[in-house]
């Protein structure tokens, strides 16, 4: 009776995760990204007015686990952060986040609004590198172009915290900003 029992469940759990993964199982990501304003307010008087956009790219992969709700991780690679008239040496961002997404599928476009927690990693030459926690939210729609491509449209509130290169009180510890990210998408 026990052994019923057994192979009952092990039918039941893998019936399940068919019915689980009925539908595109993932899809990979390229796109382009832009941080309309980075704001770095550490304190010193060098950084007073760091306020500069940026732009980048990046990779990402979504695992769907139902038609609509998948997890999905992001990496992105952001450079160009410069200021010239204080002669700072330029600041690179590298972004990593993972999350959840929760999607509306229609015909042609899909709906979605996804949110995350990562770090990012500031690089700044011959000043070295620092470590941050981040968060990401909000949405965008991905727009069929042909068969298993999609347009993505995509925007996101961006929540970064910034180095602490000065040991002061007044310094900002966060860079709130919009994250623009147009790409392709090819399900598989």
């Amino acid at each position: 009776m026990r052994r019923y029992g057994i192979v009952l469940a092990m039918w039941l759990c893998g019936t399940g995760v068919c019915l689980a993964q009925q539908g595109p199982q993932g899809e990979l990501q390229g796109f382009y990204q832009r941080i309309q304003t980075f704001k770095m307010r550490s304190g010193g008087a060098v950084f007073a007015d760091y306020d500069k956009a940026t732009n980048g790219g990046g990779f990402g992969f979504v695992y769907n686990i139902t038609e609509k709700f998948s997890m999905f991780q992001q990496t992105g690679f952001l450079g160009g952060a410069k200021d010239e008239l204080s002669g700072l040496p330029p600041m690179r961002m590298i972004t990593e986040f993972q999350g959840v997404q929760v999607t509306k599928r229609f015909h042609a476009i899909d709906l979605y609004a996804k949110g995350g927690v990562g770090f990012v990693r500031y690089v700044m030459e011959n000043q070295g590198v620092w470590y941050n926690v981040a968060f990401q939210y909000g949405g965008g729609a991905e727009i069929s172009i042909g068969r298993g491509m999609y347009l993505v449209l995509e925007a996101t509130r961006l929540s970064m915290g910034v180095p602490e290169l000065y040991y002061t009180d007044d310094r900002s510890k966060w860079c709130n900003t919009f994250l623009i990210s147009p790409g392709i998408a090819i399900r598989f």
